[in-house]
């Protein structure tokens, strides 16, 4: 059948993927892509991204394997750039809180006598409704002698629009030991707790992830794009805006569905573009935790405020590479597509330095090929549901004819004595 196919599509002028035979320890694997590297007079590190088997991959890259042209198993380790922030927060006394009406909220914050470095501030901010605004922070040594380290950072806090809040700042690196904060729209506020910290951030490295998003029409009061349902369930870690719009300050909710219907908030943020203290800010980028889904919802929250006219988002994603020893006239391929395969375990990762894998020589990946001889791994029994749906039929109908005829043959006779002899 499979030949006959094949047949009627070259008959038809239809292209068919090229198949690939991996070798029968693989034969559990569906696809294959060949590794294509330049010819190297020594052995050396080759990185490979790993895009285009993203989306055929287990979601924990668990079944990727590197073969030679023998088809011998290659080690590798899977390298990826995700970045992230670590602080380890401490709290800080907050002292004399006030209220100028129609100017500002204060409060002094004591970060203590140890001298450490910190550049981050949280708050526990109380206020009877939604909030979206600015926040000054000024250092000191003494409480007497200010020097404003941010003059005008966001926070917000939006329950009553489904979003959560953002309280967080940063500044430059200080080990001042007090902190003026004072929260800039005139309204009164309660700071009622704050902490303080040394944040690290490791830049991630983020490529676009190929899918497009389109804008929903009549939202009210926010803006929303969406991916199309089932799409390719690649590892989705940040969305990123364009606009050519001078200034805005407007939050910002990441949601993400299996089925199109049934949706969980994965992240919020905030985008902005503005001048503080002179100094022109720009953030368009809200990074978060990576996933992945088949379908994708990004939402701006614009409030009162018009929508941003020409606002566009992008999804993006961390790549990974596999990075192997190639060795000089080798040839190499990547397997992918074997849900029940186990994660391999290399020494490689334990004894090749961190940056030599980093400055490994790029390769790219070929187009993916089905396995020629591929055989499921899965067992008979679900390869097969419907035999088992009919011979499950099959016992209850034979189970419903025994029942049956038990009880013709454990009815009781209804014939009185002397009957027989009458008729």
């Amino acid at each position: 059948m499979r030949r006959v196919l094949l047949l009627l599509a070259v008959f038809a002028g239809v292209p068919t993927p090229a198949a690939a035979q991996l070798p029968p320890a693989f034969a559990n694997w569906a696809q294959s892509a060949p590794i294509v590297a330049g010819a190297p007079d020594a052995p050396r590190l080759t990185a490979v991204p790993v895009t285009g088997a993203d989306a055929t991959a287990a979601r924990d890259w668990r079944d990727l394997r590197v073969i030679d042209r023998e088809g011998r198993e290659v080690p590798f380790v899977l390298r990826a750039r995700l970045g992230g922030t670590s602080a380890e927060w401490r709290p800080a006394r907050v002292l004399n809180p006030a209220v100028v009406p129609g100017q500002y909220t204060e409060a002094l914050l004591d970060t203590g006598h140890s001298g450490r470095v910190h550049n981050a501030v949280r708050l526990d901010i109380i206020s009877p409704t939604d909030f979206l605004t600015w926040v000054e922070i000024a250092i000191s040594d003494d409480a007497r002698g200010w020097r404003v380290a941010r003059a005008r950072a966001p926070i917000y806090s939006l329950p009553q629009e489904g979003l959560g809040s953002t309280t967080d700042v940063t500044y430059p690196d200080s080990t001042a030991r007090f902190l003026r904060l004072r929260l800039l729209d005139g309204r009164g506020y309660t700071v009622q707790h704050a902490s303080v910290a040394l944040q690290t951030v490791t830049v991630a490295e983020f490529v676009p992830a190929g899918l497009p998003l389109r804008q929903l029409a009549g939202e009210a009061r926010r803006t929303t794009w969406r991916s199309a349902d089932n799409g390719p369930r690649i590892p989705i870690g940040q969305v990123c805006f364009e606009t050519s719009q001078a200034e805005f300050n407007r939050a910002v909710s990441i949601e993400h569905s299996e089925n199109g219907d049934d949706w969980a908030r994965l992240a919020n943020g905030e985008i902005h573009r503005m001048v503080e203290a002179g100094v022109p800010r720009t953030s368009l980028c809200t990074t978060f935790s990576e996933a992945r889904a088949g379908s994708w919802r990004v939402t701006v929250y614009n409030r009162n405020d018009p929508p941003i006219a020409d606002l566009t988002p992008t999804l993006y994603t961390t790549p990974r590479r596999v990075v192997f020893r190639q060795e000089p006239g080798e040839q190499y391929r990547l397997l992918f597509g074997n849900a029940r395969a186990a994660a391999p375990q290399y020494e490689m990762s334990r004894l090749v330095d961190a940056k030599a894998l980093d400055a490994a020589t790029p390769a790219t990946l070929g187009a993916s090929e089905p396995n020629a001889g591929y055989v499921d791994p899965a067992p008979w029994t679900e390869r097969h549901p419907s035999v088992l749906w009919v011979a499950l039929i099959a016992a209850l109908a034979a189970l419903g004819a025994l029942a049956i005829r038990a009880l013709r043959t454990a009815r009781p006779s209804t014939d009185e004595p002397g009957d027989t002899a009458a008729r």
